[in-house]
């Protein structure tokens, strides 16, 4: 008995069928996979990026913090080993014992003392902050504004950079009345 005349035919072109739907089916399980990795891996970088810069804005937010408590153990405590603190247009502080002498200097002499963070932005391990810093000499307050710039590291900060206008503080320490040069 043969087999009906439509098996036959799915006989003789099942196999190159196949072989081409095999190929086919192939083809696009790679091209999936490989599109399902490399996003995989893009979305995996975006996530660890995302974890770094959360956690480098969540050490230079706490470090803030420590400052306005005049905290100096909490403060040591998130600066690197290697720090370097830097005003710039003076000379930086390089290493914790140096920066934090530093910190410990201006603890001592502005009572009190504060970082009132306005804005803040990161790219992986370093932050931005637009600041005003709070400092009391005297009597008088100075809301200096303040750019601080801080590169993290394992949660430890590695450089810290503030950028000031050294003449406004002089004013505002003065008493002189320079709202109108201040930020709103």
């Amino acid at each position: 008995m043969l087999p009906p005349r439509n098996m036959l035919l799915l006989t003789t072109v099942h196999p190159v069928s196949l072989r081409g739907a095999i190929r086919s089916w192939c083809s696009h399980l790679v091209f999936t996979l490989v599109v399902a990795q490399y996003y995989w891996i893009f979305s995996l970088q975006i996530f660890i990026k995302g974890d770094h810069a959360m956690a480098a804005t969540d050490t230079v937010r706490e470090f803030c913090a420590a400052i306005g408590r005049k905290d100096l153990d909490a403060v040591e405590a998130l600066m690197d080993e290697k720090i370097v603190y830097h005003n710039i247009g003076t000379e930086p502080a390089v290493g914790r014992d140096a920066s934090l002498a530093a910190v410990k200097f201006q603890f001592d002499m502005f009572d009190p003392i504060s970082f009132r963070i306005r804005n803040l932005a990161a790219d992986g391990d370093t932050v931005l902050t637009e600041r005003v810093d709070e400092i009391t000499v005297n009597g008088i307050t100075a809301p200096v504004p303040v750019m601080g710039t801080f590169e993290v590291r394992d949660g430890l900060i590695l450089q810290w950079r503030n950028y000031f206008d050294v003449g406004l503080v002089g004013k505002l320490l003065a008493g002189e009345d320079v709202a109108a040069l201040l930020p709103q």
